[in-house]
């Protein structure tokens, strides 16, 4: 959320994985305005370090960013 908390920034997304070889997977977005002043790229580092100092996953996929979609979705389901 903004500073004001009246526009939402961004978001993310964290659900269990439905692809064997993950524990769960990660997507977020942010708004094109955010990109240039680097929202993107620091959720993306603050979520990395967050899962792996909060969370017991061994493997999380990041769909679309370390992963192609398509690579993601051609994995065998659990």
């Amino acid at each position: 959320m903004g500073p004001d908390e009246r526009v939402q920034l961004g978001c993310v997304y964290l659900v269990p994985s439905h692809k064997q070889g993950f524990d769960a997977a990660v997507a977020t977005w942010v708004r094109a305005s955010e990109v240039p002043g680097g929202l993107d790229e620091e959720l993306y580092g603050t979520m990395r370090r967050w899962l792996a100092e909060r969370w017991p996953l061994d493997r999380v996929a990041w769909p679309g960013r370390e992963l192609p979609w398509e690579e993601y979705d051609a994995l065998p389901d659990r």
